[in-house]
């Protein structure tokens, strides 16, 4: 399950405010380059908050693949003919993506010639598809409503050619919205928009807690941090009535929910706190780990332990560059 560091902080909110549903949260602010595709007015969006599913249905206009060059019109293909953009993705209550929902959460279809008349073939099907991995979104206070996402390229043919070693940024623009900041009811509205590269995140290591629990492995925590420092003490909530684990326990913790969010965020404290360790936005600072936690701990909702789980592990796992 892939979940997401900038909506993160719609959760944190609402929990802290108990204003369940009503988030908060800005948009990511993606800028996609070229190739830039577009895709229609007759587009849809829509929510329902009984499947915690949110979803664009629209098609593909026109592909500029290089600045200032004219737009290729993308047509339909196959058999049956199909011209497709599609997202689905899962949000919980606060507007927070959950996890993959389909095999992929994003697909374009359709038919484009990349030089017009010039010597290079048609590119026909499955143009690009991704995994989402941030969702943002604005309720303007009209009708018109903004939403925008970071997906990880996952194929596609247009993926080597154009999209290698990058990011997909989309922007979709919703006219006649019925959004209001609120997930816990159902919205909907028009989807047209916007597809393009945009770099990739700045976070590219983290070490897992099976890295930092390994005693020989001591020498790599990074200060103020020590294997005996009390969890509760760092991370300032009553975890257990009984026991008080030190940091080097908690990492040896076994099985989900809770043991495995003091597992993962323990981990992700000390990722970010070594100088030789660069994880994830979101997480690079132990104040926002620990943030982080005491938000999940502290929310009525028990699904927010399990999606901030989710969040540190992801970030553990990117790949640790100590020995």
């Amino acid at each position: 399950m892939r979940s997401r560091k900038h909506l993160y902080l719609a959760a944190a909110t609402a929990a802290v405010t108990g204003l369940a549903g009503v988030s908060f949260a800005a948009l990511l602010g993606v800028l996609p380059g070229f190739p830039n595709l577009n895709f229609n007015a007759l587009g849809t969006t829509s929510y329902s908050p009984i499947t915690g599913l949110f979803s664009v249905d629209s098609c593909p206009i026109a592909i500029v693949f290089v600045s200032g060059d004219p737009p290729r019109f993308v047509t339909p293909t196959g058999e049956p003919a199909s011209e497709v953009v599609s997202i689905i993705v899962g949000l919980d209550r606060t507007g927070t993506l959950i996890g993959r929902v389909t095999p992929s959460d994003l697909v374009v279809i359709g038919e484009v010639d990349p030089d017009g008349a010039g010597p290079l073939p048609p590119i026909a099907g499955t143009l690009l598809t991704g995994e989402a991995a941030e969702f943002g979104f604005e309720d303007t206070g009209t009708a018109t409503d903004v939403y925008d996402f970071r997906f990880t390229v996952t194929g596609g043919l247009l993926a080597d050619a154009f999209f290698a070693g990058k990011d997909i940024g989309v922007i979709v623009t919703s006219e006649g919205s019925t959004f209001t900041g609120d997930f816990t009811v159902g919205f909907g509205g028009g989807g047209k928009g916007v597809l393009g590269p945009i770099a990739l995140l700045g976070g590219t290591e983290g070490c897992t807690p099976g890295y930092w629990k390994q005693t020989h492995h001591f020498d790599s925590w990074p200060a103020p941090f020590l294997p005996d420092d009390l969890f509760e003490v760092v991370f300032e909530r009553d975890v257990f009535p009984k026991a008080d684990p030190l940091l080097s326990e908690a990492l040896r913790l076994r099985k989900g929910g809770l043991n495995a969010l003091m597992r993962h965020a323990t981990a992700a404290l000390l990722n970010a706190a070594s100088p030789n360790v660069n994880p994830d936005p979101g997480f690079d600072t132990p104040e926002e780990v620990i943030a982080a936690f005491q938000a999940a701990f502290d929310d009525i909702d028990p699904f927010q332990i399990e999606i901030t789980k989710d969040l540190f592990e992801d970030s553990n796992d990117i790949g640790c560059p100590l020995n």
